[in-house]
């Protein structure tokens, strides 16, 4: 299921979302982010949060994974703590996540085959290439959008994600894109059949 603005019903669900405290406060720097690795960037930092090794972070991680989902406006898949690692984007002037990247190691990956009628629908190839970087969930705040933030963002994780190595663009993959995620990874990847 996803918004329709034009509902009524989705515009006021959609709207009382944005203003629950669970998932406003979720977005908020306290003290649950400082075992992280804080990197700047410009004036605002990107972080990759371990969330691995301590409850409190993995519920934090959790919760960051389903208000993302619900921003979405429906359900991709469960929060897998044991598969993921997550590198976000925070904004140093209010304190404030703006973007998030949840990403996981694989091994391979099929090639998206654009329907050249329907620029959002698409099949997925037989075939499988190698790949070592699956994006699994890739999210922007609506206000920060524009900026280069999830560029940025897959750009450290890539750097980040196996220690000492940094993975090549032509061997990231995305999964499950929305039309907007497809049209971010034909430019980020610089091709029409990028990696799902």
């Amino acid at each position: 299921m996803a918004y329709n603005m034009s509902n009524c019903d989705d515009s006021r669900y959609h709207n009382s979302f944005h203003t629950n405290t669970q998932y406003a406060s979720c977005l908020r720097l306290d003290r649950c982010l400082g075992s992280c690795s804080l990197v700047t960037y410009h004036n605002d930092a990107i972080f990759h949060l371990n969330f691995h090794s301590s409850l409190s972070l993995k519920m934090r991680a959790k919760l960051l994974w389903e208000y993302l989902q619900l921003d979405h406006g429906f359900v991709f898949q469960d929060f897998d703590p044991d598969k993921f690692q997550l590198f976000g984007f925070l904004d140093t002037n209010v304190n404030k996540i703006v973007g998030l990247c949840f990403v996981e190691e694989v091994t391979s990956a099929n090639r998206i085959i654009l329907n050249p009628l329907h620029s959002s629908s698409y099949s997925i190839s037989v075939d499988l290439f190698p790949s070592q970087f699956g994006i699994v969930r890739l999210w922007v705040h609506h206000s920060h959008r524009r900026r280069n933030i999830a560029t940025d963002l897959v750009n450290y994780a890539r750097s980040r994600l196996i220690t000492g190595k940094c993975i090549s663009i032509h061997q990231v993959s995305f999964s499950q894109p929305s039309p907007d995620g497809v049209r971010f990874a034909i430019k980020y990847t610089g091709r029409q059949d990028f990696l799902i």
